[in-house]
């Protein structure tokens, strides 16, 4: 039997809007074998999906296994760059002192936008707060609040008026190195892969190839080839670079829930590359996989 393994999946303990619970239940229902719990620069997430993982198995139902990790928004050259950190030593600090900061800047960030967006849409730093329903904020947060009052339709349109970086009141994010990223996650036991790495539609600047092989040097270990923001182009260069570099591939639907798109097990991951994330990563896989 194929494993059907979608490895990149938000829920609302960062800018999703499932709980853990209802996503496991989601995600089996789909048909997903494996998800990947990889909430944005975060860890506090995964007690919670332990809990609700157990507690599903404990009602008789069987959820799909889990690769617990984090998704780190960093860096290269003021190029944005999503790192995924499959299966970490939670007992190490390395990721989790970059990640002290990087919170620090991002609620600092995100009231330089509302403060800039309340000039002509009115709009209150604790109208935000109010829809940070989890554990780390984000662009997604101001949106989710400018849908409930009404300028907008849906947090898409929101991204697309007034939080995209072309807009006038976008903020820059802080700069969180890449390579310091990668090592980090190295230091901690993680599996480091690079996320939609040439995204058609998140920044102007796009990742150079170069800056990819430079991370396979000091310990990148996958890449994301199929995702719903790569083109073909785009596909096709992330997946030249996999073979050039002995990356392992992947594919992800980068599920958030509500609000966007994007649907569970729209892209997913080859058996091969979840085994390698298995024989690499410091910390076990949550549940099992299926038997076949």
């Amino acid at each position: 039997m194929a494993l059907k393994i979608d490895p990149h999946v938000h829920s609302a303990l960062s800018d999703g809007t499932d709980s853990p619970r209802d996503l496991l239940e989601k995600a089996r229902a789909a048909g997903l074998d494996v998800i990947g719990a990889v909430d944005h620069d975060t860890f506090d997430h995964w007690e919670p999906f332990r809990v609700a993982h157990a507690a599903l198995m404990s009602a008789g139902v069987r959820p799909p296994a889990a690769i617990l990790g984090t998704e780190i928004s960093t860096s290269v050259e003021l190029c944005p760059v999503h790192l995924l950190n499959y299966l970490p030593d939670p007992r190490r600090s390395n990721v989790r002192e970059i990640l002290k900061t990087a919170h620090r800047d991002r609620r600092e960030r995100m009231q330089r936008m509302v403060a800039k967006i309340s000039q002509d849409y009115p709009l209150t730093w604790s109208d935000v707060e109010a829809e940070i329903t989890g554990l780390t904020p984000g662009r997604p947060h101001i949106g989710d609040a400018l849908v409930r009052k009404g300028y907008f339709q849906t947090r898409s349109e929101a991204f697309e008026k007034v939080l995209n970086p072309g807009s006038p009141y976008y903020v820059t994010r802080p700069v969180v190195d890449s390579f310091a990223v990668v090592e980090a996650i190295c230091a901690d036991g993680g599996v480091p892969v690079l996320a939609h790495p040439f995204s058609v539609t998140r920044s102007k600047r796009k990742l150079d190839p170069g800056a990819v092989r430079k991370l396979a040097q000091i310990g990148l270990r996958g890449i994301e080839v199929n995702h719903r923001e790569h083109d073909t182009s785009a596909r096709q260069l992330a997946a030249e670079l996999a073979q050039e570099l002995d990356l392992f591939v992947s594919g992800a639907s980068d599920y958030h829930g509500a609000g966007k798109p994007n649907q569970l097990g729209e892209n997913t991951m080859p058996a091969a590359s979840l085994r390698q994330i298995l024989a690499m990563g410091a910390s076990p896989l949550l549940g099992e996989l299926p038997l076949g």
